[in-house]
């Protein structure tokens, strides 16, 4: 379940004031901080991911499939939402004409031009593979058909919006945008909002409160 950006507004407001004084923050700032935030926790989990292939519940949120064609020319654009590819597998039919998934393996960008000009590494439909380039992922052999790409999608960024009313900011709950975390992601990210919130105005208060915030949720930064 998706948590309010007006009701975590409220939450860190109110924790901020009654650690430190006098210091508020712009819906620009808030907007900004919410953001940050939320990417920070993104990639400590996704570092995780690349370190150790472990998927934690934060990270399954953002992760999404898709089954498409690759192009004859073997290489298919990135999807505008990815940030980071979790596996690719393609559809083999053996010898006995039993169509599987079978996995696409990664190849370094600096070994490709072996895998493509090789007869001895040349990669076919059984043991197919796959590279990153600038703006596509590139696949051995070209003619490869249909790949099922598991990948980490960029997270929706929430944004606190609001109409004037009495000269006031008044929030819209029609125009903003909610974090997509579940509810109990939300205390980590408000430790890592308010620190960097107490970073900006540099309250040494105000960043310790933040850090043992953190530290209570389990995984801090």
């Amino acid at each position: 379940m998706s948590v309010n950006i007006n009701d975590f507004k409220n939450f860190v407001e109110g924790v901020s004031a009654k650690v430190q004084v006098g210091n508020t923050l712009t819906v620009e700032q808030f907007n900004t901080f919410c953001n940050q935030a939320q990417l920070l926790r993104y990639e400590y989990d996704r570092n995780i991911f690349i370190s150790k292939d472990e998927i934690s519940f934060y990270l399954s949120l953002f992760l999404k499939n898709l089954t498409t064609s690759v192009p004859v020319a073997g290489a298919l654009p990135y999807p505008a939402d990815l940030e980071h590819i979790a596996s690719i597998r393609s559809y083999y039919i053996d010898s006995n004409g039993v169509g599987i998934e079978v996995p696409v393996q990664s190849v370094r960008n600096s070994d490709w031009g072996k895998i493509t000009s090789s007869q001895l590494l040349v990669a076919t439909k059984e043991y197919p593979k796959y590279s990153w380039f600038e703006t596509d992922i590139r696949f051995a052999p070209k003619n490869i058909g249909v790949v099922m790409l598991d990948y980490f999608r960029t997270p929706v960024k929430p944004e606190w919006n609001y109409t004037i009313v009495n000269n006031r900011p008044v929030y819209d709950p029609l125009t903003s945008v909610n974090f997509e975390w579940d509810s109990f992601a939300m205390n980590n990210i408000a430790g890592i909002f308010l620190e960097l919130f107490a970073t900006t105005i540099k309250d040494a208060e105000l960043t310790a409160f933040a850090q043992a915030f953190q530290q209570q949720s389990n995984t801090p930064l």
